[in-house]
């Protein structure tokens, strides 16, 4: 499992990247709290899973998401986040805030 760093919409996004094939994204629990390696590991026996930690959490610079003030400005930034990977069709996987 790597981590892995990438600049979207004038922020950093860190995600977890695990496995290879068909791309799946997961959002995190309304917490913001990654789910179990276990559980990511799991999904990465048939998935190219993605797991990106979202502005506000863990440690994310505030400052750069001052503009971030709807759950709408939140799918913008999911979407140029798929984006930014080259990831054009993926699977979408919400636990709880997703």
């Amino acid at each position: 499992m790597t981590t892995e760093t990438i600049s979207v919409c004038g922020g950093e996004i860190t995600y977890l990247h695990e496995g290879s094939g068909e791309p799946l994204l997961v959002l995190p629990r309304d917490n913001g709290h990654a789910p179990d390696t276990a559980f990511i590991e799991r999904l990465a026996e048939r998935f190219s899973v993605y797991y990106p930690w979202l502005p506000g959490f863990h440690g994310s610079r505030p400052e750069e998401w001052t503009w971030l003030l709807h759950v709408r400005d939140l799918a913008i930034v999911v979407g140029h986040f798929c984006a930014a990977l080259e990831v054009s069709r993926t699977r979408l996987l919400g636990l709880g805030f997703g």
